[in-house]
């Protein structure tokens, strides 16, 4: 898997799984929050890092509860036109007090890559149709238009 991330373009170890490909000694993998949360008792008992991925719809008083255990959350935006996402990180951080990482999966592109820095989000997940569409360059660009949100980036 690819991401953005301090405007380069870097390969991670995490992957998505689900419950039926969850292993406990292995692999960074990032559950459904869903999945997790109908028996969170067992993902407390590895030693892997674990990460949710979660909705706009999502409960984030629900997903705080387990934040001890969860090392990263990938919030998925369902539609470029969808900002619920924005508001859920900026909720994580500054609500919830949430400090792992936080990604942003799904329908984003370049241009709102400074607002997603600016709201929390450590990474944009991208696949190689998007790449092919929105360059790094344009990532980027758009970072660097905005000075204010490239500080933000760097501290991160």
């Amino acid at each position: 898997m690819r991401l953005i991330k301090n405007s380069n373009l870097v390969d991670t170890d995490w992957v998505f799984t689900n419950q039926a490909d969850y292993s406990p000694r292995g692999e960074k993998q990032i559950l459904p929050f869903k999945i997790f949360a109908e028996n969170p008792s067992l993902y407390y008992s590895s030693q892997t890092p674990l990460g949710v991925q979660i909705k706009a719809d999502c409960d984030l008083e629900e997903i705080s509860r387990y934040f001890s255990k969860i090392s990263l959350i990938v919030i998925e935006f369902t539609s470029f036109a969808d900002g619920r996402g924005f508001s859920i990180a900026r909720r994580l951080r500054d609500s919830f007090g949430y400090r792992g990482e936080i990604w942003a999966g799904g329908h984003l592109f370049a241009d709102q890559y400074p607002l997603a820095v600016q709201c929390g989000i450590d990474a944009v997940v991208i696949d190689e149709s998007l790449l092919q569409r929105q360059p790094l360059a344009h990532w980027q660009e758009a970072i660097s238009a905005h000075p204010a949100f490239m500080s933000a980036e760097l501290a991160s």
